[in-house]
This record gives structure tokens, C-alpha cells and sequence, in this order.
């Protein structure tokens, strides 16, 4: 079974939703590969400006899934600095069918999902 990416409370038209679709494919695929250059390692400390969670000082075996996480976002979310990255905000913002509110909703849950497939083939012994 496929995966419902238009949220069904949306209530879209036909051509909105299919923006979304791609909108949401396109943070799919932005986000692929952030996972495996972000493992943090069991003893690793934790860097500060990443954990506003407040995981503690290093990485242990209780929060290293949820550091690698954090660790994730904020690498997804600086590779939007970037010049390469403005092309697909410009696309985005001046989407005048869907709306850029729909369209950057779509982009971040791409995003989301990406990284959360990513991380669901991470065990304990990956940290290590």
C-alpha cells in the first residue's frame, strides 16, 4: 500500500495536490543520504548548539537515536544556506497555484520522512 502524502484535511484540487506531491518529493529527495553522514558515536559530546532537548554532555546509548536525529535536522536545515538550495525556494515561494505555506509543508514533511526511513535501519551497534 502507497503512502497518503496529501494530508485529506487539505481538501486540494486535482492540480494543488499534485504540486504538493511534488513538493513533498522534492524534500524527499533533498534529505537523502542526511543520515548516514550524521551518526554520532556513543562517548561523542554533544554539541551544544544542535541539543535544545537537552540531551547532556556526551552521547550515550539512551540518547544517541534522538541526538542523531537532532543531528539530521540541523544538517538538513543548513544545507538550505546554500546557493544550489535557492533555486528550490524560489520555486516554492512564487508557486502561485498551492501556496508557498502548502508548498514548504510538503517540502518538510519530504524532509521528515526521509530522515525518519533513514534512521529506522540504525540500531544500538550503529552508535558504537
Amino acid at each position: 500500500m502507497s503512502k497518503q502524502i496529501v494530508p485529506q484535511h487539505l481538501e486540494l484540487t486535482p492540480a494543488e495536490a499534485a504540486l504538493y506531491e511534488k513538493y513533498y518529493h522534492m524534500g524527499h529527495r533533498h534529505a537523502n543520504g542526511i543520515a548516514c553522514h550524521n551518526v554520532p558515536r556513543i562517548g561523542d559530546r554533544i554539541d551544544r548548539s544542535v541539543d535544545y532537548i537537552g540531551l547532556g554532555k556526551v552521547v550515550t546509548d539512551h540518547n544517541a537515536k534522538e541526538y542523531h536525529a537532532l543531528l539530521c535536522y540541523a544538517a538538513e536545515q543548513h544545507s538550505r544556506d546554500y546557493s544550489p538550495f535557492e533555486r528550490t525556494a524560489h520555486e516554492i515561494n512564487s508557486d502561485e497555484v498551492l501556496g508557498s505555506e502548502y508548498g514548504w509543508d510538503a517540502f518538510d514533511s519530504g524532509v521528515a520522512d526521509r530522515i525518519g526511513e533513514e534512521m529506522a535501519n540504525y540500531t544500538e551497534e550503529d552508535y558504537k
